[in-house]
């Protein structure tokens, strides 16, 4: 308060006293009630002064701000399987009720596992541990105040974020204290099988496999392969300290159409603990690709055996060379036509493309009667120009009708063709364009018209069997060319229905994880629809118990989670409810827990994020020394704040009910006396 306001606040008492005093007893008689009526008067005057002045009170408050000590226990079953069950909670409870700590610090009590809980209760019973979600959610809760973070735990992750990605605040100490049994045993484990979803009956797949050794002694151990349960290949790996990991490729056949249960696993050591780590199943569908083809020609040439070699090299299809005159009823037994260098005679073979809509694969060359073709086609027209010319090819980016490999015919020979331009009715996809001399022109040389009249492709040349020749001279082998061939053909072989009901689901999930089945449905027009009523309809294989589910929609799709299913091999049947439409499928889910592959005490990250965060490892027989390093710590001393608090007078409630009462207790006393 300044003293001009002390002194305006002693005139205002003097002048409120003289005015009390001159109404109640200037020239009166002296009593107690007008003593009493003259200094109520001058209370009220002197409160009514005090609050239109309205000084200010300013007052001091001393408040002591104790670091926080942040204790996290972890509640993962990776404690239990360590033995650490007993270390962690006689550690949390001595951090609880340490009265030297509680004097010097503020002590909260958080749980984790995969995510951060408050509170001290432990059950050891979380199925996954994220430590860095921990430790970074602790990062918030510690306010950019000098804070001590005790971490007891294992050190075992297995989701989330690594701690060497964490980036924290210079506030924050981390003291890990490293519970369970530490004693490194020795151990193989498969890390990752990398398995593709689909294969082709008949032919082989590959399977990579992926291990890792931990241990000193130098031992064999036997890698198998088991398809469907049977053993189907073995690798004997041989384990070192100095050879401790590796990486095992093999191609596995495909015999039988449908899903292939495929199961790598490594026989146990003789003093190995760990066994849950030995195994991974994975599941693959394997696809019928066998297809009957009918190549019909007028002519003998060479592109004609080239074609049948480079497509019948799966194993999966059969290439049988046809007559023009074929009949009708012969050429339905065939899923695919190839049509070379056509001319009249090929009258009934075109009628009954137009009629079947069988997809074909037309290779036209100087033999070609394009006057014939151009009567018999829909989706485009030849307007040739009599000249004949070898030409190459070039490849076109953005072809996006199926996946093309890595064949390139750019630097191959010559094809023979008759040039000309070609007019369409709709825009095709164009694979090869045409160079001549050096120069692209602006022609297709394989391209694939427009899906309305059926599935079709075209090459405008002939020649195929120099390609062929020419990527044994570089390559050794026909590998790539017949693969390209291949590509082709199974364009043109696969169904072209449309299937409005689309599943999507994976071979095998690991209890626990996330588990989705999507499905998408789409209405005549293949537009997807969101009023569709899906169902699942679900049946394990090993107990036989069904059950029904209704699909959930989120956004373009639908979605059904599993992750709460048991452990099994389960069928299902995804049924849209109006239209009976459906598709059917298999899955497995195979039991697994994270926590069980925890082999020891993870000492190593534990000590690296103290390290960073400027802290420092402990072990549960470290109390006395742990306990001293927070205790004489520097930065975590008890700090006093003070701060200085202005107040308004007026903002004093009590100051204005006085003032009331003051001229209530005037106004009363008056009446009563009858002076009013």
């Amino acid at each position: 308060m300044s003293p001009e306001t002390t002194l305006f606040l002693l005139l205002a008492l003097l002048i409120s006293a003289g005015l009390g005093l001159w109404a109640y007893l200037w020239k009166k008689q002296f009593t107690r009630t007008r003593l009493l009526l003259a200094l109520l008067r001058a209370l009220a005057l002197f409160l009514l002064a005090l609050l239109l002045l309205n000084p200010t009170i300013n007052r001091v408050e001393t408040q002591v701000l104790k670091p926080q000590l942040l204790l996290a226990a972890d509640n993962s079953q990776s404690i239990t399987l360590l033995q650490g069950q007993e270390q962690t909670k006689e550690w949390r409870d001595r951090l609880l009720n340490d009265s030297e700590l509680q004097e010097r610090f503020e002590i909260q009590a958080f749980r984790f596992g995969t995510s951060l809980d408050s509170g001290d209760s432990l059950d050891f019973s979380s199925a996954q541990t994220n430590l860095g979600r921990a430790i970074g959610d602790l990062n918030e809760l510690s306010r950019g105040e000098p804070s001590a973070l005790v971490l007891l735990t294992d050190g075992n992750q297995n989701t989330g974020a690594g701690l060497r990605f964490g980036n924290w605040d210079e506030d924050l100490q981390v003291f890990p204290v490293a519970v369970g049994d530490t004693t490194r045993y020795e151990d193989i484990r498969i890390r990752q099988t990398i398995l593709n979803k689909y294969a082709f009956q008949g032919n082989q797949f590959p399977l990579e496999v992926n291990w890792r050794y931990t241990g000193n002694a130098q031992v064999t151990a036997e890698l198998e392969i088991l398809l469907n349960g049977r053993r189907a290949a073995t690798k004997r790996l041989r384990l070192s300290s100095t050879n401790s990991s590796g990486r095992e490729d093999f191609y596995l056949p495909a015999e039988n159409a449908g899903f292939l249960r495929v199961e790598a696993r490594i026989l146990p050591l003789a003093n190995e603990r760990n066994t849950l780590n030995n195994a991974q199943v994975k599941r693959i569908e394997v696809l019928d690709e066998s297809v009957k083809v009918g190549l019909v020609s007028a002519i003998e040439h060479p592109d004609i055996g080239a074609l049948k070699q480079a497509l019948e090299r799966s194993g999966q299809r059969e290439v049988v060379q046809l007559k023009p005159t074929v009949s009708t009823e012969d050429l339905s037994d065939y899923a695919v036509l190839i049509l070379y260098q056509p001319n009249g005679r090929f009258q009934s073979v075109m009628e009954y493309l137009e009629n079947s809509k069988t997809p074909s694969w037309l290779i036209t060359g100087p033999k070609t009667q394009w006057s014939f073709l151009n009567a018999s086609e829909k989706e485009f027209e030849f307007r040739s120009l009599g000249q004949k010319e070898e030409v190459q090819a070039t490849v076109q980016e953005g072809f996006q009708l199926f996946d093309w490999n890595d064949f390139d015919p750019s630097n191959y020979p010559p094809l023979d063709m008759t040039l000309g331009e070609f007019m369409f009715e709709q825009n095709p996809q164009i694979l090869f364009k045409q160079k001549v001399r050096g120069i692209e022109l602006n022609q297709p040389l394989l391209f694939f018209p427009d899906e309305k009249e059926g599935r079709k492709a075209v090459l405008v040349g002939e020649g195929l069997w120099k390609w062929r020749m020419h990527t044994y001279r570089t390559e050794q082998n026909f590998e790539a060319f017949d693969q390209a061939m291949s590509l082709i053909l199974r364009y043109l072989s696969a169904s072209q229905k449309k299937n409005r009901l689309l599943v999507e689901s994976e071979g095998t999930y690991r209890k626990g994880e996330p588990a989705v089945i999507t499905a998408r449905y789409f209405d005549p027009t293949f537009v997807f629809d969101p009023n569709a009523s899906l169902e699942l309809l679900l049946e394990n294989k090993d107990s036989g118990e069904t059950a029904v589910f209704p699909f959930a929609l989120r956004a373009n799709r639908y979605e059904m989670d599993l992750s709460a299913l048991e452990a099994g091999q389960y069928t299902y049947t995804v049924r849209e409810k109006t239209s009976k439409r459906q598709q059917s499928g298999q899955f497995e889910i195979l039991e697994f827990n994270y926590e069980q592959l925890a082999l020891f005490t993870q000492t190593e990250p534990l000590n690296e994020v103290a390290l960073n965060t400027k802290g420092q490892l402990f072990y549960p027989d470290q109390w006395a020394s742990f306990e001293r390093t927070l205790l004489e710590a520097e930065r975590f001393v008890p700090r006093q704040r003070s701060r200085e608090i202005v107040v308004p007078l007026i903002q004093v409630k009590w100051l204005l009910f006085l003032w009331i009462l003051a001229l209530a207790f005037e106004w009363f006393i008056r009446k009563y006396r009858g002076w009013i």
